[in-house]
């Protein structure tokens, strides 16, 4: 925060709910990248993220709409 950054940018398998919860506390984003197949959308999801970098973003968006 005090080098102006807004988040952090971390790989789907550095993804935790502890990461999540510590970033957002500290009034920070979570991005998570790249989750392409269901299991890892749905694993990403778990942690709260506030963006995913998906190759399937259809398959993103239906995965939130269930």
């Amino acid at each position: 925060k005090e080098l102006g950054c807004v988040g952090l940018n971390i790989n789907k398998t550095g993804a935790t709910k502890k990461l999540s919860r510590l970033l957002h506390e500290n009034g920070l984003l979570l991005s998570v990248w790249t989750c392409t197949q269901e299991n890892e959308i749905r694993r990403a999801l778990q942690c709260s993220p506030d963006n995913i970098t998906s190759r399937d973003p259809a398959l993103v968006v239906k995965i939130l709409s269930e």
